[in-house]
């Protein structure tokens, strides 16, 4: 029998993993996120909107940004964001609502 033997790098490849993943981004973003103002720091909105994919406009990324900065400090629960995103915007928004509550409490899990 002729059988090639494969070695695999399995550094290599949990380093690539972690690459294409976008670890880095997703580290930036929750260390970005315990320095500044979310509202007013354009530069964590667009890491943010770039990592999570948000396609909304400014209004409502506008409402969306003021409320994530206003729920940091009231430690919210899922239920309490999703219903002011909706209060606000019209949209049940679960996607971005786990998101933004995964960044204030890192232990909530992202939907």
């Amino acid at each position: 029998m002729n059988e090639k033997i494969i070695r695999i790098d399995v550094k290599n490849v949990f380093a690539q993993a972690r690459k294409n993943m976008g670890f880095e981004k997703y580290v930036k973003i929750m260390k970005m996120f315990e320095k500044v103002n979310v509202f007013e720091s354009r530069e964590f909105q667009k890491s943010f909107n770039g990592f999570y994919r948000v396609r909304r406009g400014t209004e409502w990324q506008k409402i969306y940004y003021t409320l994530f900065e206003k729920s940091r400090k009231i430690n919210p629960t899922f239920e309490s964001i999703i219903t002011l995103l909706y209060k606000q915007t019209g949209n049940i928004e679960a996607s971005f609502a786990s998101k933004m509550l995964h960044t204030i409490n890192n232990d909530m899990p992202i939907w």
